[in-house]
């Protein structure tokens, strides 16, 4: 047999590599068309989500800045109470002074004024019972000053009247403290 033989004619040939040309066309562009719409598609998605973020990162911006005043304010009430909490240190406590000197004041005597610092105390008392004060003044304050050595440095009876509108008796006391 021979082997020059060619069944196929030239225009035969032709149109058969024109198919696959034009296959391998179409196939070329629809490979390029379905990566491009998956480009897109995955681009749209990244927008959606860039919004999403976007809006996210707004908030989260916002609460950082209602904290941050709030941070503020903090740290302004903290100093307040560093310097609240100094000047209490430094404040001498008056009140366990004066409680030496009001604990032994009978009941049926009111205490009119009050007035004092970490160094004296002044004391106005008024009582309609003159044996109330007279215990006050002869007893009770002796007992103070016998009692109380390390606290208090003397007391010195300031006043002593009648008040006729009230029918009533008022002393007033100087209380100096060690």
């Amino acid at each position: 047999m021979k082997t020059g033989i060619n069944l196929i004619s030239p225009s035969q040939k032709k149109t058969f590599h024109g198919k696959r040309l034009v296959y391998a066309s179409v196939g070329i562009f629809s490979l390029v068309f379905l990566i491009a719409i998956v480009l897109l598609s995955y681009r749209l998605f990244l927008n959606a989500r860039l919004g999403n973020l976007t809006d996210e990162e707004t908030v989260q911006m916002q609460k950082i800045n209602a904290l941050q005043e709030k941070k503020v304010k903090f740290l302004i009430i903290h100093d307040r109470l560093a310097s609240i909490q100094k000047l209490l240190k430094g404040r001498v406590d008056v009140n366990n002074k004066i409680s030496i000197v009001k604990n032994v004041i009978p009941a049926d005597v009111t205490i009119a004024a009050l007035d004092g610092n970490p160094d004296a105390v002044t004391i106005s008392v008024e009582s309609e019972s003159l044996e109330s004060l007279n215990d006050l003044i002869e007893e009770k304050i002796m007992q103070i000053q016998i009692t109380n050595k390390k606290a208090i440095k003397r007391i010195e009876m300031k006043s002593f009247r009648l008040i006729p509108e009230r029918l009533a008796y008022s002393a007033t006391f100087l209380v100096e403290f060690l």
